[in-house]
């Protein structure tokens, strides 16, 4: 396959775009995102880079980016569905909570003396945790207009060599008003996924999925974002801003970046 004109007009060799830095929250500040293994994320932590789950929740913050690396996106396809697991959770998560109050408040009835009121609690309880389970069985607690996994299809073909890559898959979408419905702002959920060794001039698949926090899917936009193994982000012929850049200006941008 032979180069784009964005390729073929780039005679630095550097490209310049508008990139994200994927972030961990800790309880204390946002650490970057230096590195993603199968199983694992590491952030820098000052002296050393602390390891986390890959399911850790991350954000992005918006930055200029310039680099050598890029890679062609010959394919993209993602789509939004929603599997009603979060929702079932915090049913049954109620549902083992008020079993437990319910059990709490009858003891205490039946120390006291007063064993209709046990017997009233107990009863509804019962009836509580029947009509919960019925709706979980009738698919009743699935909210129409809600997303909360997000699936990406992908081919790309990097045009340098790009050890331990791993992208960064990101939906943003509108928060809105829970009373008017009016958009307050817009939102997003990051998760990061291990690729491996990609080679260039080599196609390589990418199928994704991820569950995240519960969404509107109206209005909901799935990105995805390429980094190598330092946590340098590539370049994608679909970045935002995406420009190949002149020898003079790769030069002048280097020189500006060092001082």
């Amino acid at each position: 396959m032979g180069p784009t004109k964005l390729q073929a007009d780039n005679s630095s060799g550097s490209y310049l775009f508008l990139g994200v830095e994927p972030l961990v929250k800790t309880a204390k500040s946002f650490l970057p995102i230096k590195s993603v293994k199968k199983k694992h994320i590491f952030v820098d932590n000052g002296d050393n880079a602390k390891r986390l789950p890959i399911q850790t929740p991350c954000v992005l913050r918006t930055q200029w980016i310039m680099t050598e690396k890029f890679a062609e996106v010959l394919e993209m396809k993602t789509s939004m569905a929603l599997t009603g697991s979060q929702t079932e959770t915090d049913a049954l998560a109620n549902m083992i909570q008020n079993e437990r109050r319910s059990a709490m408040l009858a003891a205490d009835a039946r120390n006291s003396g007063d064993g209709r009121l046990a017997a009233s609690i107990e009863e509804r309880n019962r009836d509580y945790q029947s009509s919960v389970q019925d709706l979980i069985e009738r698919g009743e607690l699935v909210e129409e207009g809600l997303a909360d996994t997000i699936t990406i299809r992908s081919s790309i073909l990097p045009q340098l060599d790009i050890d331990d890559a791993s992208i960064v898959a990101c939906v943003t979408y509108d928060i809105q008003d829970p009373e008017t419905g009016s958009v307050l702002q817009r939102g997003g959920s990051v998760k990061a996924h291990y690729l491996g060794d990609l080679r260039m001039g080599e196609v390589h698949e990418i199928k994704f999925r991820a569950v995240m926090k519960s969404f509107k899917e109206e209005g909901a936009e799935v990105s995805m974002h390429l980094y190598s193994s330092n946590g340098d982000q590539v370049a994608l012929s679909n970045s935002q801003n995406l420009k190949s850049l002149t020898p003079e200006q790769a030069k002048k941008l280097r020189e500006q970046s060092q001082k």
